[in-house]
C-alpha cells in the first residue's frame, strides 16, 4: 500500500553454560512512512521495541542443536487515539522451537515451529463530522519452516 523503510538496533546478552546458551536480545526498531497520514491515525515515524529471551541446548557429538525462543513486540509511540486504555500496548508475540542440523562447516538446516499472536488497533478519524471509527484486530499464526542457512 505504501513505501517504508526500516531501521533497528539491536543489543544482545547471552550466558553460556553446561550445554546450553541463554539468550536475550533488545531490539528498537523505526519504520518510515513515504505517504502522507492523519497525525491522529498514524505516525510518520513509528517506533517498536522487541525483546526476545531464547534458549539454544548442544548435544555433544550431534551434528544438530535445538532450540526455543519467545518474543514480545511493545508499541513505543503509538497515537493518543490509537493507544489501549491510554497507553502503549503489545502488538506482537511470538515463539518459536526448532533444531538446527549441520550439513558442513559453512550451512545448516532450520526445522522450526513458529506460532504468532498479533494484535493490531486501526483509526478511522472523518473530516467532517470527527467521527471516530475504531477497528481492532487478532492474528493467531502457525508456521512450519525449513530454512538454509550459510554461516560465513
Amino acid at each position: 500500500e505504501y513505501l517504508r523503510h526500516r531501521v533497528f538496533f539491536t543489543v544482545t546478552a547471552s550466558y553460556k553454560f553446561d550445554y546450553t546458551k541463554l539468550y536475550l536480545r533488545e531490539r528498537v526498531l523505526m519504520e518510515a512512512r513515504t505517504d502522507s497520514v492523519n497525525p491522529l491515525e498514524k505516525n510518520q515515524v513509528d517506533w517498536q521495541l522487541r525483546s526476545r529471551l531464547g534458549a539454544d541446548f548442544l548435544v555433544p557429538g550431534k551434528p544438530y542443536k535445538p532450540y526455543l525462543w519467545g518474543e514480545i513486540a511493545n508499541t513505543l509511540n503509538a497515537p493518543e487515539y490509537q493507544q489501549k486504555n491510554g497507553h502503549q500496548f503489545i502488538c506482537n508475540v511470538r515463539a518459536q522451537a526448532g533444531i538446527k542440523w549441520r550439513v558442513s562447516k559453512l550451512s545448516s538446516l532450520d526445522f522450526y515451529y513458529r506460532f504468532t499472536y498479533g494484535y493490531d488497533r486501526d483509526i478511522n478519524i472523518t473530516k467532517k463530522k470527527g467521527y471516530i471509527q475504531l477497528t481492532e484486530e487478532n492474528l493467531y499464526q502457525h508456521s512450519i519452516g525449513v530454512a538454509y542457512n550459510l554461516d560465513w
